[in-house]
């Protein structure tokens, strides 16, 4: 019989330039999520670095979060809900009126939909699901009724935006 030659070494080589690839793969959907990033705040007319780098922070976070496969679903949808990034990009303009914010919270939906572009399947719904939250939020929500005595704009859109987050939420079968 002819002895066959071990595969191990063909095997360990392989190994590690798939997990090279994998590495290369990975950098360039960072790199591609944070030009998709720049891009959402060159458009909300953001330019300060340390503002930037503060709001990039929040984002990963965010992602992070929604990202989790270790955490239900429905865990996700409420981190995102009540994440610090979904808020302070309400504070990016200061323009008080609704039509202002109702549009920020439009490109904010169609960013976080761009960034669901190659996602995994639970992932991609995950975006998708709140991409769509968002945009119906934000055709809905009349922060004016809700509004108080002396709150800002800014304030009511965000927080009738988070309840009428919590409410679409609780409408939703995981």
């Amino acid at each position: 019989m002819t002895d066959i030659p071990p595969l191990e070494p063909k095997t360990a080589k392989m190994s590690s330039m798939l997990q090279k690839y994998r590495d290369i793969l990975e950098k360039e959907r960072e790199d591609t999520l944070r030009q998709q990033f720049m891009d959402f705040l060159e458009k909300m007319e953001v330019s300060d670095e340390e503002r930037v780098e503060s709001l990039y922070g929040d984002f990963q976070i965010f992602m992070n979060n929604i990202e989790n496969d270790e955490t239900a679903l429905q865990d996700r949808v409420t981190s995102a809900i009540q994440s610090e990034f979904l808020y302070r990009i309400m504070t990016l303009k200061n323009s008080s009126r609704e039509r202002e914010l109702r549009k920020i919270t439009h490109e904010l939906s169609g960013f976080i939909e761009k960034a669901a572009h190659n996602a995994e399947s639970e992932q991609q719904f995950m975006r998708n699901l709140l991409s769509n939250s968002l945009r119906a939020v934000a055709d809905e929500i009349e922060p004016k009724k809700g509004r108080q005595p002396g709150q800002s704009m800014h304030e009511a859109w965000a927080d009738a935006m988070r309840l009428g987050l919590e409410l679409f939420q609780q409408t939703q079968k995981y």
